[in-house]
């Protein structure tokens, strides 16, 4: 993957066509160094959050479960390790993070799809619970997305998100837009001598609804939060959301 200026990395994010190319070829690059540098950039704090994720799912016998942007699959790990008896699928859009996830499976009620998470190709009303690390940020289309995973989740289903938040307060968004686009090329160069591979989360977060902006949007697709949980200063949100 080609070093990207600013503009360049910027110009990524412009259309849906654009940002899924961009997430194929980045997270292709990153993929084996993926879990590692994701606990790096979180000070090591990003395996407690996504227990956090996982404690808050609902006590239900055998649910039928999806992780979408599932990555190298240790949320959908997490979620098999909870559902012993349940059936569990991890979605990811990119081919070498699926290839990752199925060479570390050691779960019989576990399968990978390489699937767009806009764009499945489940039945309706199919799942009890969907979950997502990193995952409606990084979608090429939110809106697309969302009636999606409506589509697919059970009335009454759960949906349970771990990722960045967007502060609501326009000053307080160019700080920590400026605050994750440094940290994150600080360990571009450092992981990948690339200070634009990590840049991509300050870029799309830009582009993602606000906390307020967030729970407008869900409330248009008949999903309402019905828990949320903050970390690191309110940029990192654990969010349970229903389907009504």
């Amino acid at each position: 993957m080609q070093k990207l200026s600013i503009l360049e990395l910027k110009k990524c994010f412009t259309t849906t066509t654009n940002k899924r190319n961009y997430n194929n070829a980045l997270f292709t690059l990153i993929a084996h160094k993926y879990d590692w540098s994701t606990r790096l950039l979180s000070f090591g704090r990003d395996q407690s959050w996504k227990h956090n994720l996982i404690k808050h799912l609902p006590n239900i016998q055998k649910p039928v479960c999806l992780d979408i942007a599932c990555g190298t699959g240790d949320i959908t790990f997490k979620i098999a390790q909870r559902y012993t008896n349940s059936k569990i699928f991890g979605l990811d859009i990119t081919k070498e993070m699926i290839k990752l996830a199925t060479a570390n499976n050691r779960f019989s009620n576990v399968s990978f799809v390489c699937q767009d998470m806009s764009s499945t190709k489940f039945d309706n009303n199919k799942f009890d619970i969907i979950t997502g690390s990193y995952a409606l940020r990084n979608a090429s289309d939110l809106h697309k997305t969302l009636c999606e995973l409506k589509r697919i989740l059970k009335p009454g289903g759960t949906l349970a998100v771990l990722d960045f938040s967007k502060f609501d307060n326009k000053l307080a968004q160019k700080f920590q837009y400026y605050l994750l686009l440094y940290w994150g090329y600080l360990w571009g160069v450092i992981l990948h001598t690339n200070h634009t591979t990590y840049g991509y989360i300050a870029e799309s977060l830009r582009h993602f609804p606000s906390k307020n902006e967030l729970n407008l949007l869900l409330q248009q697709y008949d999903f309402e939060i019905t828990k949320k949980q903050s970390f690191f200063f309110g940029m990192i949100q654990v969010l349970i959301i229903k389907k009504n």
